[in-house]
């Protein structure tokens, strides 16, 4: 095969055929490393209907450094059309969104030690033919489904986030910075007066609920945790994602990932 050749397959794979199966299957030989050959190939078994497509599918999907190419170029799809999480920026979600940016971060390193930490693990040497996933099911999670997991996940973060600015914004950004007297000066004066009453700080519960008493029930208790959170009182803070995560159930598994956030923090905390 003349470099030639390949230039033309990688501008149209339409023209893989038969015949371009063989040179492809004897570089991918020569040089398994070789990505585009190998993403060529897979689609000339694609394109022919080939009984070896599935089993090449999952070497491939190993071997490519990004699984989105592979998908993009599989499907005849312009990289445009995957459509990408929501970016965070609004300040009335950017703790949750350095959490989920986190979480993105570590969840490939940690895929393994929860998997071992599991009382379902089994390990490899263990399972036996039943408990076996074909190649075909266990290759469906990561590839063929991976356009529905990246939209359903952007569906549950746009969700969650609200393109105007939470009433109540300005007091609860005055808290964090340490403003007292603005968040004084914002609060009822009735509801002030108790606050002032009490002997607590001025960081107490009793602050946190005269401070958003006037909020939606839910813009209420997601300005408790995100305070919670900068406050590093994260007991306080599971809870009430706990209580989010009951209440909203079709958001379930983006709170998922917030609980089992604070879980760990909760615990690296307590090791101190």
């Amino acid at each position: 095969m003349n470099p030639a050749q390949l230039i033309t397959w990688l501008n149209d794979p339409a023209s893989l055929d038969k015949d371009s199966l063989s040179p492809l299957r004897e570089m991918v030989d020569d040089f398994p490393c070789f990505t585009a050959a190998r993403m060529l190939y897979l689609k000339n078994l694609s394109q022919l209907n080939d009984m070896r497509y599935t089993s090449e599918l999952v070497k491939t999907a190993i071997a490519v450094p990004d699984r989105r190419k592979l998908y993009l170029f599989m499907e005849d799809r312009p990289e445009s059309s995957l459509p990408g999480l929501t970016q965070a920026g609004s300040a009335e979600n950017r703790d949750f969104s350095l959490i989920d940016r986190f979480l993105h971060h570590v969840s490939v390193q940690e895929a393994d030690d929860d998997l071992e930490l599991s009382d379902n693990y089994v390990k490899p040497e263990e399972q036996t033919a039943e408990t076996d996933a074909p190649e075909s099911d266990a290759f469906s999670l990561d590839y063929l489904n991976y356009q529905t997991l990246y939209d359903d996940a952007s569906a549950d973060a746009a969700a969650f986030s609200s393109s105007q600015p939470m009433q109540g914004q300005d007091l609860i950004d005055a808290y964090l910075s340490g403003d007292h007297k603005k968040v004084e000066a914002g609060i009822p004066a009735q509801t002030t007066s108790d606050v002032a009453s009490s002997e607590e700080t001025p960081t107490d519960d009793a602050t946190l609920e005269a401070m958003t008493s006037g909020l939606p029930e839910a813009s209420f208790s997601e300005a408790l945790a995100r305070i919670y959170v900068k406050q590093k009182r994260y007991d306080r803070a599971l809870e009430i994602i706990k209580s989010l995560s009951l209440k909203y159930p079709e958001k379930n598994r983006y709170f998922a990932d917030q609980i089992r956030y604070l879980e760990q923090l909760i615990n690296s905390t307590n090791q101190y």
